[in-house]
């Protein structure tokens, strides 16, 4: 499979999930979404085709266009991509030549690969972010078909970012104590994997985009959130917090199992 096919495959995978949260009707993961939106974002995703071609849009439908972009925390280059992003693809090569040699000389040994993560930081996300959607903004405004709602969908596949909310002040207001008066920040928990919804800063940068996108899906290893562009003062409206980021100290394992007379079977785990 060449590197174009194993892209759209993997753009199908992100779609299909996003299909899945979409049908599951999970509200309380739409932010700024009247009922109208919710049912304009599931009749967009219920028609989309995808473009074979390596030109805008990723996806589209008879009045709708959708473009899907990975984003990652780790240091970004504008030409090579993300760190994060090249140590996974050098990772998955390897495991591939390893393969096809251990299939030309019958050797049928398990294999173990660890790869330490490189540095990740909230500052790296944002930058990666605002390169991927100025890119993404350029194609869109390039094209010269224009669409009734316009979606990008952001796909952070990785757990070396996690996040935590704090006050915007100090711990007490005129020398009182807060007490247990902790925020939650997901899922019950003071802390969680990035999520965009929780993001003022990055919120408030893309609402200058609402003239190019309405709606972008953002997508985790655990969570996807659906943001309308168009109200993102009323989203930010309900974080009196102030986010805060720390890396995660991250490794991938991938083990190659050969299965007899069958090709390897390659399994990834992040922890």
């Amino acid at each position: 499979m060449g590197h174009k096919e194993e892209q759209e495959r993997d753009e199908r995978e992100v779609v299909a999930r996003v299909r899945g949260f979409i049908n599951q009707r999970e509200l309380n993961c739409y932010f700024g979404f009247s009922c109208d939106d919710v049912n304009r974002l599931d009749t967009v995703f219920s028609k989309l085709t995808q473009n074979n071609e390596t030109t805008f849009p990723d996806f589209y439908g008879t009045d709708a266009c959708v473009e899907l972009f990975n984003i990652s925390s780790s240091f970004s280059d504008e030409y090579k991509g993300s760190e994060q992003m090249r140590q996974d693809g050098e990772l998955r090569a390897k495991i591939a030549r390893d393969d096809k040699t251990s299939a030309i000389s019958n050797d049928f040994t398990a294999r173990t690969y660890a790869r330490v993560h490189p540095d990740h930081s909230y500052d790296a996300l944002t930058r990666n972010m605002h390169e991927q959607v100025r890119k993404h903004v350029k194609s869109k405004r390039a094209f010269d078909k224009r669409f009734d709602t316009s979606v990008f969908v952001m796909n952070l596949d990785e757990y070396d970012l996690s996040c935590a909310f704090r006050p915007h002040g100090l711990v007490d207001v005129d020398g009182l104590r807060i007490g247990d008066l902790a925020p939650v920040y997901a899922n019950g928990k003071p802390y969680g994997l990035y999520r965009l919804s929780r993001d003022r800063e990055n919120l408030e940068w893309l609402a200058r985009f609402a003239g190019d996108v309405d709606y972008i899906v953002f997508c985790n290893p655990e969570t996807i959130e659906a943001i309308n562009v168009h109200h993102v003062q009323e989203i930010v409206a309900y974080l009196p917090w102030d986010m805060v980021a720390a890396a995660n100290h991250s490794v991938t394992i991938a083990s190659s199992i050969p299965l007899g007379d069958e090709r390897p079977v390659s399994l990834y785990e992040q922890n």
